[in-house]
């Protein structure tokens, strides 16, 4: 793995991966042509407006989001349990039209409970001083350091 790539997961034949920028971690997925901030993004199943996306139909499906409604990842050809195998990966949060408003805490907390998480806190261990310089990187996801921090020698 690249020095600031932490996780790797195929999901549906797709590779996904966490890594850190300078906004701290996120997840990527080149095939799509995505990423998008850990700690704020969540699943959602709907069509973005507008009625394109990158130069192309905004299709029904699923979607990796930022905040609420900001498609960052198209998955529209997964399914839910497809959806819900990269949610439970990488701590993303699952909702839909009917219930889009997620608050900040959940998307966090589930985070912490992730397989992508428990990958961060081992680059943390094994990259100390890059985890170190990068430890303000924290926009989206507040506490991250500190929390890898604790695990690591907890």
């Amino acid at each position: 793995m690249g020095s600031r790539i932490f996780h790797i997961a195929q999901v549906a034949g797709v590779e996904f991966k966490g890594g850190m920028n300078g906004d701290g971690p996120y997840i990527a997925c080149d095939a799509r042509y995505g990423d998008v901030a850990l700690g704020i993004c969540g699943l959602r199943k709907y069509r973005p407006a507008p009625a394109s996306w990158r130069g192309r139909e905004a299709k029904l499906g699923w979607w990796v989001v930022k905040y609420d409604d900001q498609a960052r990842i198209d998955l529209t050809d997964f399914s839910d349990s497809e959806a819900q195998e990269l949610s439970s990966e990488f701590g993303i949060v699952m909702f839909d039209d009917d219930d889009p408003l997620v608050s900040r805490d959940l998307r966090l907390d589930y985070f912490f409970t992730s397989p992508a998480w428990e990958s961060l806190c081992r680059w943390c261990r094994e990259r100390p001083k890059l985890a170190k310089q990068l430890r303000d990187a924290q926009v989206y996801l507040p506490s991250w350091y500190e929390r890898a921090q604790t695990a690591t020698t907890g």
